[in-house]
C-alpha cells in the first residue's frame, strides 16, 4: 500500500480553476469531514457560504493539484490564508476540508497541466 502526498505538483491558473468549476456545473458541496472539527456553535458562525462563495467569486492567490489528485486553493484573508481542499467527484466538486494558514506553499511543478 502506498500513500500519496498532499504536496502540490501542478499549479493551476485562474482559467484552469474556472474550467474545473464549469465542467462540474458549479456544483460544489461540502463533504462530511469538512465541518467535523467544528463545534456546533462554530458551525452556526462559519456556514457553508463561507466556503463556497470564495470558490465561485474570488480568485485564489495560489491553486494547484496535489499528488493525491485533490485540489488545494489558497485565498488571501485579513490574517493569512483560507486553504480549501477540493475533490473532483463524478458530477460535483466536494470540499474535503479547509483550514486557516499563515502562508502558502512553494510549488515545484512536476507536470505542465491539470
Amino acid at each position: 500500500m502506498s500513500i500519496t502526498s498532499t504536496r502540490i505538483t501542478t499549479k493551476l491558473t485562474v482559467e484552469n480553476l474556472r474550467e474545473l468549476l464549469g465542467k462540474n456545473g458549479c456544483n460544489v458541496v461540502i463533504g462530511p469531514h469538512a465541518l467535523q472539527r467544528l463545534s456546533q456553535s462554530q458551525r452556526k458562525v462559519f456556514n457553508q457560504n463561507e466556503l463556497i462563495t470564495p470558490l465561485l467569486k474570488d480568485s485564489p492567490s495560489i491553486a494547484g493539484q496535489q499528488e493525491n489528485g485533490n485540489y488545494a486553493l489558497y485565498f488571501r484573508r485579513k490574517e493569512g490564508f483560507l486553504k480549501i481542499i477540493l475533490a473532483e467527484k463524478k458530477d460535483r466538486l466536494e470540499i474535503v476540508t479547509f483550514m486557516h494558514t499563515q502562508s502558502t506553499p512553494i510549488i515545484r511543478e512536476t507536470d505542465n497541466g491539470p
